[in-house]
C-alpha cells in the first residue's frame, strides 16, 4: 500500500521500470490493509508535512492539509509481471 500527493512517486509502481524495488522499515508492516490506510493518512502523512516547516493551528488542521496533500492511494494485490516489485523489509524502524 503506497500514498503519494501528485502521484509520482506511486505512478512508478505501476508503470515504472522493469524492475522496482521497495526497502521499508518494520514499522510499516501492519495488521491489515485498513490499518495500514489509517497510519498512512493520519499519521505518516502529517508528519512527512512536517518537514515543509509551515505553522499549523492545531494537529487538525495538519491532519487536514496532510489528507488533501496525499490523495493518490496505491494497494497492489497483485502483479500483471510476476517478480517485478520486490519488498525488502529491514529489521528496525524508518520514516514514519
Amino acid at each position: 500500500m503506497n500514498i503519494d500527493g501528485y502521484g509520482n512517486r506511486v505512478a512508478a509502481l505501476i508503470f515504472g521500470p522493469k524492475h522496482v524495488i521497495v526497502i521499508a522499515g518494520i514499522n510499516k508492516v501492519e495488521p491489515n490493509l485498513d490499518v495500514a490506510i489509517l497510519r498512512a493518512k493520519n499519521y505518516a502523512a502529517a508528519r512527512t508535512c512536517l518537514i515543509f516547516k509551515q505553522d499549523y493551528a492545531s494537529w487538525d488542521e495538519l491532519a487536514k492539509v496532510a489528507e488533501e496533500a496525499n490523495s493518490h492511494l496505491v494497494v497492489t494485490s497483485k502483479q500483471a509481471i510476476r517478480g517485478r516489485i520486490k519488498v525488502m523489509l529491514v529489521g528496525e524502524s524508518l520514516g514514519y
